[in-house]
């Protein structure tokens, strides 16, 4: 199964980003799902390319970035918390998940880490959040 979620914005290092809210509307082939069983994330490419912006203005100079498979990748030799931002997901009702470097980067070697997700040339706005914990659900709110 998975759930809807009412995803307004995304924020770097506190900084709200640029994104037309109409990205993260829900329909029936967009929106923003939780779903236990998947471990990919994907962002429509106007949430995508504003947000690897965003983590890429932020990180040293020093840090080289490509791109493998089609993700983004940094090529890094300190540990990701020491150079990477905090992310947070703002959803409807003043909710907010805040995301650690280790919990939007996987370390694909011992010198590359590379954003857990990447575009969906379909524009369907799928998030997941890797290593994040545990999502709870006020049953009172959830219609379906």
């Amino acid at each position: 199964p998975h759930y809807n979620l009412n995803l307004q914005s995304i924020s770097v290092n506190g900084q709200t980003l640029q994104i037309d809210a109409s990205v993260f509307a829900t329909s029936n082939n967009r929106g923003t799902i939780v779903d236990s069983g998947t471990t990919l994330a994907y962002l429509a490419e106007e949430a995508y390319d504003p947000f690897v912006n965003a983590i890429t203005a932020t990180i040293p100079q020093s840090v080289r970035t490509v791109v493998s498979r089609g993700n983004q990748c940094f090529l890094i030799t300190n540990s990701v918390t020491d150079i990477f931002p905090q992310v947070s997901l703002n959803f409807a009702g003043g909710a907010s998940l805040d995301l650690r470097p280790q919990d939007y980067l996987i370390q694909q070697n011992s010198i590359s880490s590379a954003l857990s997700g990447n575009t969906n040339k379909e524009r369907q706005l799928f998030l997941v959040v890797q290593q994040c914990g545990v999502l709870a659900f006020r049953k009172s709110k959830v219609k379906g």
